[in-house]
């Protein structure tokens, strides 16, 4: 995966390395509305963002400054972003970084009782019963350990769902501290490897 969705916001690889020093503290996006709020925060693989101010904007109002805190080189550069997405109304986003993103902690976390195991079982349970597919929270995980990297569009054909809505299923278990996403597909975390674990005492 080359590109990070998050929440309404895409960022690309390169751009992670500009957020986590804080060098890149602006977004342009093409968006047909805000995707995001002003004063609310994002989880990326950056690290935790507060969204500062969202206004909308022209590419005739932009400034040298602003490309190079959007992480670009030139307004060229950006260009071809911007219009290789969907067409919308050009916004710019200013944020702030809070801090390391908190799933990168709790995936290292294997469970320090039998409750937190057992709270996180059950809302996996919650999550299959709810779904139209049924049980997918453990295939999934176990799918993801079996299949490293493996490109959502083959896990989707394995597992039987489609690949857009696999890829909100695997965020819900990220979020959980359960999965990692790699630069292509996911991989297991210590988290859910320990969950995996307990699952089958």
């Amino acid at each position: 995966m080359t590109d990070l969705h998050i929440f309404g916001m895409l960022f690309k690889n390169r751009f992670l390395d500009g957020i986590k020093d804080g060098s890149i503290t602006i977004a342009f996006r093409n968006w047909r509305k805000s995707s995001v709020k002003e004063g609310g925060t994002l989880q990326t693989p950056g690290g935790l963002l507060e969204i500062i101010k969202i206004e909308k904007y022209s590419i005739s109002k932009i400034k040298k400054a602003e490309i190079i805190k959007a992480g670009y080189g030139s307004i060229e550069d950006l260009q071809k972003d911007l219009y290789s997405k969907i067409p919308g109304e050009l916004y710019k986003i200013e944020f702030r970084l809070l801090g390391a993103d908190p799933r990168i902690k709790l995936r290292e976390n294997t469970f320090s009782s039998d409750q937190e195991y057992e709270e996180l079982h059950e809302l996996l349970r919650s999550w299959d019963k709810r779904s139209k597919h049924g049980e997918w929270t453990i295939p999934l995980l176990k799918l993801i350990r079996k299949f490293p990297a493996m490109k959502a569009g083959d896990l989707s054909l394995k597992i039987g769902i489609e690949k857009e809505e696999l890829k909100l299923l695997v965020r819900k278990l990220k979020n959980k501290g359960l999965t990692e996403s790699l630069g292509t597909g996911y991989r297991i975390s210590p988290r859910g490897e320990s969950f995996l674990k307990k699952v089958k005492q």
